[in-house]
């Protein structure tokens, strides 16, 4: 009897503690509401507790001087079940991939012949591809580094033209290929929604362009040149899961080409556009993936 009586009580002593293992913890800090919790670790200056935070489990911390008392096992009735429970630490790496149209904002000559004017006008809008890494020391500051590639092409036909020195009338297509290649370090500002199901990112970089346009019009040329370049973007980032995300964005990339090498088949020379600039600037909206690292 006494054998199965010992049995009893250690057997209700086992389902105790698997209560209490399982029961929440009542933490009442000095100012806001009081948490349900469950605490996981206590050092000598920090409680560690899992808490609903806007309606997932996440694991966080409190300094004991901001704690006013801690009532362990307060609840007997846990909410929390351990495959709900993630992580509050912010994706400290992060890789974007974006695509969209971009458009230069260098102006036209009015005096260019309409046929040129028209040419020109479809060569400032074109497609960029962007791709960005960042790593987060801290949760809301990146450094990082950018890269992009506009492009843009047309081309004209049936024009007709003049050797100097000669009066034969020659026609050929104009054709136009203008790449323009940015890549230079960044930092991000990122902020969060209250659910932290959508990310605000602000973006400053400073690096170079590298320009170059391939030229055809009875001959062919290839102008090329480089230039300082500054971006400012701003993106809005919607979670698909729990790393990876979809965003769209906005950025503007200022430059300009103070010179300029132009080679042909026989010759280059080096062009001297000081006095008269050729804007590299341009406007992007994109669209993309963006994948945070599962490293926490």
């Amino acid at each position: 009897m006494k054998i199965k009586l010992n049995l009893l009580l250690t057997t209700i002593f086992l389902l105790g503690l698997e209560v209490n293992s399982y029961s929440q913890d009542l933490i009442v800090p000095h100012i806001g509401d009081s948490l349900k919790c469950k605490i996981t670790k206590e050092t000598e200056d920090k409680i560690y507790f899992t808490t609903k935070v806007y309606g997932e489990w996440r694991k966080v911390f409190l300094p004991k001087s901001q704690i006013k008392s801690v009532t362990k096992s307060y609840f007997k009735k846990p909410e929390i079940l351990p495959e709900k429970v993630y992580e509050t630490k912010y994706s400290k790496f992060r890789i974007s991939a974006d695509f969209g149209i971009s458009r230069t904002l260098g102006k036209i000559d009015p005096l260019f012949p309409d046929v040129l004017k028209r040419h020109l006008n479809e060569l400032k809008t074109g497609n960029i591809f962007c791709l960005s890494t960042t790593f987060f020391p801290i949760k809301f500051f990146g450094l990082g580094f950018d890269a992009s590639r506009h492009f843009s092409r047309n081309e004209v036909t049936g024009l007709s033209y003049k050797i100097p020195g000669q009066t034969t009338v020659r026609y050929s297509n104009l054709t136009e290929e203008i790449a323009v290649n940015y890549f230079g370090p960044s930092i991000c500002i990122r902020a969060y929604s209250k659910n932290h199901k959508t990310q605000f990112n602000t973006y400053y970089s400073m690096g170079v362009l590298n320009y170059k346009n391939y030229f055809y019009f009875g001959n062919t040329a290839t102008i090329t040149g480089r230039s300082l370049g500054i971006v400012i973007g701003e993106s809005v980032d919607f979670k698909i899961d729990r790393n990876i995300l979809l965003g769209i964005g906005a950025k503007i990339t200022l430059g300009a080409l103070t010179k300029a090498r132009i080679t042909t088949a026989g010759s280059s020379e080096v062009l001297n556009l000081s006095k008269t600039p050729e804007s590299l600037s341009r406007i992007e909206i994109t669209a993309g993936l963006k994948i945070n690292s599962i490293f926490r």
